[in-house]
């Protein structure tokens, strides 16, 4: 059967075009029809013109304004997140980004089957996001599930259909709500047996949910940026002898992209924690330049 013979309905995905190509891979493995637009024009003639070719939309790794989602929702019915959703996050601060050290992240189905992966350690700089493990480290199993609690009481009230990462502190205090598929839960596509942007498809589309369960005892992602050198064959020589285990999600090409912005990130898991971020730690700082030893 053809693709375009199925029933599933044409879903309509707003992002950077790093994010629609993941959405892009997980479409594709699951037979479903999609379109992006990942255009810089974020213009609402422009993305009513996308919307029009859609069934329902969704948008991630953007900030869009609650007038436009209103205005698509006027024009496709389904838009994920929706207004509703996004004005009910929008009441949790972010002054305390830099301070919050755990992540959990969950999906929920608009007919409210809801699930979490498992809690996740965050490390900061200057309230941006450069490793995570997961499961957190050091983290009591009882915190660990009154957090996952939390967080699912949390989607009811919001109403999310889709993926969300909630980010809180140790005392759980919930410092923000991400909704689409976030930073910190992109370990999930090398440390979960279902990752965030299947599982976000499943969610917008009504589907049953995937098994969020871990591959590895432990999977530690970090983020990298190219630093000023930009050949990237001998940094892959080097660390692809030395861990054979890691896997590379490089973003864009080096002359897309600014030394300084974020590149890609590197995922290992195993079942040594400290070992692991000592592997990704160094691949991180070799893929950025900082050392070529």
């Amino acid at each position: 059967m053809k693709r375009e013979d199925t029933y599933f309905p044409t879903v309509g995905v707003i992002a950077p075009s790093h994010i629609a190509d993941l959405f892009q891979s997980a479409a594709l493995n699951l037979g479903i029809n999609l379109r992006t637009h990942t255009n810089d024009t974020m213009e609402l003639e422009s993305l009513s013109a996308f919307a029009s070719q859609c069934d329902l939309i969704t948008f991630a790794g953007l900030s869009i304004p609650l007038s436009t989602i209103k205005s698509l929702e006027s024009q496709v019915h389904k838009v994920y997140p929706s207004s509703q959703t996004y004005e009910q996050t929008g009441r949790f601060s972010q002054d305390s980004k830099a301070k919050a050290g755990l992540s959990v992240l969950i999906a929920r189905s608009a007919h409210g089957q809801a699930t979490t992966w498992v809690a996740t350690r965050l490390h900061q700089i200057a309230g941006d996001c450069v490793m995570t493990i997961s499961p957190a480290t050091e983290l009591a199993l009882a915190i660990s599930v009154k957090a996952q609690e939390q967080v699912l009481h949390l989607a009811q009230e919001i109403s999310l259909i889709g993926v969300a990462a909630v980010v809180m502190n140790e005392q759980l205090e919930i410092a923000e709500v991400r909704t689409g598929p976030d930073i910190t839960g992109m370990w999930t596509l090398d440390g979960s047996r279902t990752d965030q942007f299947e599982q976000h498809l499943r969610a917008i589309l009504d589907l049953p949910l995937g098994d969020p369960g871990t591959t590895d005892a432990f999977t530690v992602m970090s983020t990298y940026t190219f630093g000023e050198k930009r050949d990237m064959y001998r940094p892959y020589l080097h660390l692809m002898a030395r861990s054979p285990k890691m896997k590379f999600h490089q973003y864009t090409s080096t002359h897309d992209i600014a030394s300084q912005d974020v590149a890609g990130h590197l995922c290992i898991g195993g079942n040594n924690p400290i070992e692991l971020i000592e592997e990704c730690e160094h691949a991180r700082d070799y893929m950025s330049a900082v050392t070529d030893e």
